[in-house]
């Protein structure tokens, strides 16, 4: 269990550091960036406002809201786009009149990665699609077939209501490693993305992790002093991992119990 100053790491300093970690890293912009010298970017912005908004510390900003309106959605793929979208809803924003006829364009010749195909499923229902504006898309994706948690986490994205198999789901429970931890899929060295994304299907499909207690110590193993999360225990800070580590951490029901 991580400490300070010799005692149980709270998780109410958890936040307050975490909170600190993201705020470093805002440019003059009103955008994020990965590091103190880069230069701040749409996918290291949204997942700072992810952070915050998982941990209560998300306040509107007219310089981030401005930074977003700036980027130019067109030459964004559909994986950044969403991020851009999601972005700018959670700051109050919205998006210019030809997004939405932007998106029925890529979706007429859909990309045959599964991430953007994911990602376009969730910007449609983000702009209001109904269910049966998607089938042509969930039609599709049942031919393909997933390896990682990473694919089924898209996977679900895009079926959304579908119930896996109880060979899925416990293909989802037997990644969990001794570590506490899940790897891209059973018998894989343990990463804090891979760990999300079981955490976000569990919670979704109702399951529970063999060792929750693992999962927690896991989880808090990559806390580092900065107060940001890295991909595995002894890793480098990023916004990215730092936003995982929260949302497990404070919106995984299993380990608040």
């Amino acid at each position: 269990m991580p400490t300070v100053e010799g005692r149980p790491l709270l998780f109410k300093e958890l936040i307050v550091g975490a909170e600190r970690f993201i705020l470093s890293r805002r440019k003059e912009t009103g955008g994020f960036g990965s590091t103190p010298r880069l230069p701040a970017t749409v996918e290291d912005t949204y997942f700072a406002l992810a952070g915050l908004k998982t941990c209560g510390g998300l306040r509107s900003d007219v310089r981030t809201l401005n930074f977003l309106l700036e980027q130019d959605f067109r030459r964004m793929s559909p994986e950044v786009k969403v991020k851009w979208l999601k972005s700018l809803l959670w700051l109050g924003g919205s998006p210019p009149g030809d997004f939405k006829s932007q998106i029925k364009k890529c979706l007429k010749r859909p990309p045959q990665r599964l991430s953007a195909l994911a990602a376009l499923a969730e910007i449609e229902r983000l702009l209001g699609a109904e269910p049966g504006e998607l089938l042509s898309l969930r039609i599709y994706v049942r031919r393909l077939t997933f390896r990682t948690l990473r694919d089924l986490y898209y996977l679900f994205k895009i079926l959304e209501e579908d119930t896996f198999s109880a060979e899925v789901c416990n293909t989802i429970i037997g990644s969990q490693n001794p570590d506490g931890g899940f790897g891209f899929f059973q018998g894989t060295t343990s990463y804090l993305e891979n760990t999300y994304f079981a955490c976000r299907l569990m919670k979704a499909l109702g399951l529970r992790p063999r060792d929750p207690e693992g999962l927690k110590f896991f989880v808090l193993n990559t806390h580092r002093k900065d107060g940001g999360f890295a991909r595995a225990p002894g890793g480098v800070s990023f916004l990215e991992t730092t936003y995982y580590g929260l949302w497990i951490l404070l919106r995984f029901p299993t380990l608040l119990s």
